[in-house]
């Protein structure tokens, strides 16, 4: 049986390639494209940077700290489908144009935003760093 510091490196592992995967990192991602629940990403990168704190490497703290505040990039498939209409070669003409799309698309972006400060507060307070290097 797979003991929970194998899991989590299998679930850190996935997520990681999937991240070194998406050169282009636009702002909302679907999250149908993380390999596990988006719970199981955060508890994984949690405990892996609580161990690493432990044994006194910051370097792997930063990589989990950054991924586990790249999470908030992932978004449900209703967001996304906004967001995605940006990134289409003529999306921010269309954006500029629909009042109502604009105020969604701004208000996700917001969401984002907010979500990857209170991740960062989250695990930073965890992890009692004062000053992150992400």
């Amino acid at each position: 049986m797979e003991d929970i510091q194998e899991k989590f490196n299998k679930i850190n592992k996935a997520y990681g390639a999937l991240i070194g995967d998406l050169s282009f990192m636009q702002f909302g991602i679907s999250e149908e494209l993380l390999p596990y629940s988006k719970k199981d990403i955060e508890a994984a990168m949690i405990y892996q940077a609580m161990y690493c704190k432990k044994k006194g490497d910051q370097e792997a703290i930063n990589i989990m700290v950054y991924g586990y505040m790249q999470l908030a990039l992932f978004i449900p498939r209703d967001k996304y489908d906004i967001v995605k209409e940006a990134y289409l070669p003529d999306g921010l003409t269309r954006i500029k144009k629909d009042a109502h799309l604009k105020e969604k698309f701004f208000k996700i972006q917001d969401e984002i935003i907010n979500d990857m400060k209170k991740r960062s507060e989250h695990i930073n307070s965890l992890l009692k760093i004062e000053d992150s290097n992400i």
